[in-house]
Parts: C-alpha cells; sequence; structure tokens
C-alpha cells in the first residue's frame, strides 16, 4: 500500500439514486467521509470501500426511514451548543440516549434494511463502537450473502450512511 490516502465522499446525494451507502472497514488507502452529526456538521471518515445499497421497495424504506427520524435522535445525543461542564454533567443522560439510539438503530435495521436491500446483505448495530454513532454515521457489523441461499459467518466492521438532516 503507499503512503498517500485518497479521500472520497460517501454521501448520499441525487446522483447517486441508491437510498443508502454502506462503508465497509479495510486496507483500501481509501478514507470515505461524510457529512454527519446534524448541525455540528461532524466529517466522520474510515479507510475502506463505500457500497451504494439500493432497497426492493425505495418508497416504503423512506417512509420507514423519516419516521425513524435520525435527525432527532442525532441532536438528542450531540448536545450542540453545550460546554465541558454541561456536558460532564449530563453524561449519565448521554451514555443513556446513545444505548437507546443505538438500540433504535439495530431495530430499524432488522425491520426496513435487513431482507429489505437488494444485495441482501445483513447489518446489526456494532455496539462496541457506541461512542462513535450521530445522525448519518450508524457503526455496524456487515454480513454478506453467500449465493447458496445463505449468510456468512464473518462480519465486517462498517458504517451507514442514510443522508444528513442539513
Amino acid at each position: 500500500m503507499s503512503e498517500e490516502k485518497i479521500i472520497i465522499e460517501a454521501e448520499i446525494w441525487g446522483g447517486h439514486h441508491a437510498e443508502g451507502m454502506a462503508i465497509i472497514c479495510a486496507p483500501t488507502d481509501i478514507i470515505c467521509t461524510v457529512q454527519a452529526g446534524g448541525a455540528i456538521c461532524e466529517q466522520p471518515g474510515t479507510e475502506g470501500y463505500r457500497l451504494p445499497l439500493w432497497m426492493n421497495d425505495p418508497k416504503l424504506f423512506y417512509e420507514a426511514l423519516e419516521e425513524f427520524d435520525d435527525c432527532a435522535w442525532g441532536d438528542n445525543i450531540n448536545l450542540i451548543g453545550w460546554d465541558d461542564d454541561q456536558r460532564e454533567l449530563e453524561k449519565d443522560n448521554i451514555k443513556e440516549d446513545k444505548i437507546n439510539y443505538a438500540k433504535a438503530i439495530d431495530k430499524f435495521l432488522k425491520e426496513s434494511v435487513n431482507g429489505q436491500n437488494l444485495e441482501n446483505i445483513q447489518f446489526s448495530f456494532d455496539y462496541e463502537r457506541i461512542e462513535e454513532v450521530m445522525e448519518g454515521w450508524w457503526p455496524v457489523l456487515v454480513q454478506f450473502y453467500h449465493y447458496k441461499h445463505r449468510h456468512y459467518d464473518k462480519k465486517f466492521k462498517g458504517y451507514l450512511h442514510f443522508g444528513n438532516c442539513d
């Protein structure tokens, strides 16, 4: 691998025509970034490759995504504009909010993404990386589908991005 890292956007823009973007973590020398985190406009990134996701029924998926309301979840945990003292006071609440957010994401993945994406990839929330979760940036474990109608046992680290609120 070269020492140079290439940075590419993994955003969902109108031209992609995909409902979401999976980023699969791997040593590629390519850093995939997105705009996430609500009004704080974070630019998280990870080394790997991006994989557009298309859903069997995009209309149904977008309805479920709107009902999930990632923007509201993200705003609750990002604590925009709070100073360090206030964050320290709210540490336990933030942790509980992130756990509830992670559980809601996991439920959304099971109901609206797994079995619905054309690639038949299975996603689950990666609780080991819960501190990274924010609106538009979900740490997940990724299981690929085998052509013999089963999923491989190996799970890869990755991220899901279904757009942002800005």
